[in-house]
């Protein structure tokens, strides 16, 4: 690319081939903060505060279990992921290939 500053050439070379790789990283890491149960347990003290994994454990009881909310919440709990996978599956399929590709 010549007569281009470093800036256009990042925007136009290296940026495009760093996206695949740059989404598939975004989505483990949601997908890694989303699970996060042990320390969201620990760090809320409120029930308005605490995120959907933590309020899911509500439903489970020292002598009963209630199934029903249980399997709702946690149905509508794996929407938003399902729905970002579904957004952007292309790129997570081309950012786990890029490196196997010759």
């Amino acid at each position: 690319m010549d007569g281009t500053s470093r800036l256009r050439a990042l925007r136009r070379v290296t940026l495009p081939l760093a996206w695949p790789g740059v989404v598939t990283a975004l989505i483990f890491t949601f997908i890694a903060a989303w699970d996060e149960f042990v320390v969201a347990l620990i760090l809320t003290n409120s029930p308005s505060h605490q995120p959907l994994a933590v309020a899911l454990d509500s439903y489970i009881g020292g002598y009963q279990i209630n199934w029903g909310h249980l399997f709702a919440a946690s149905a509508v709990a794996t929407v938003p992921v399902i729905i970002l996978l579904a957004l952007i599956e292309r790129k997570v399929v081309s950012g786990l290939t890029a490196g196997s590709i010759k």
